[in-house]
């Protein structure tokens, strides 16, 4: 699941950027906590739509990350090696904040 939140500063035309907090499904999974400037002179209802897009691409890649983890460790256990945790660190989201 996810939440998210574009606001612009100072008037309904600005300076604009959106939010995203993740919470994954899994009770071990990090929450991820991403911002993104938009621009500026822009309103307020296009940061709101920055911030959908931002969340539902983070969903996408948490859901590849994990699904490709739960391979990994399936492939390792039947080779008899230790299986790789989930990849969060490896989203694109490099100012992602883990809380």
């Amino acid at each position: 699941m996810f939440l998210s939140d574009g606001s612009v500063c100072n008037g309904p035309v600005g300076y604009g950027a959106c939010a995203v907090v993740l919470f994954p499904n899994m009770n071990n999974g990090d929450t991820q906590i991403v911002t993104k400037p938009i621009r500026n002179m822009v309103c307020s209802e296009k940061c709101e739509m920055e911030g959908v897009i931002l969340g539902l691409e983070m969903s996408v890649e948490y859901l590849r990350c994990t699904v490709s983890s739960v391979t990994n460790q399936q492939e390792a256990q039947l080779n008899a090696r230790g299986g790789r945790p989930y990849c969060p660190q490896s989203y694109k989201y490099n100012h992602a904040v883990r809380i």
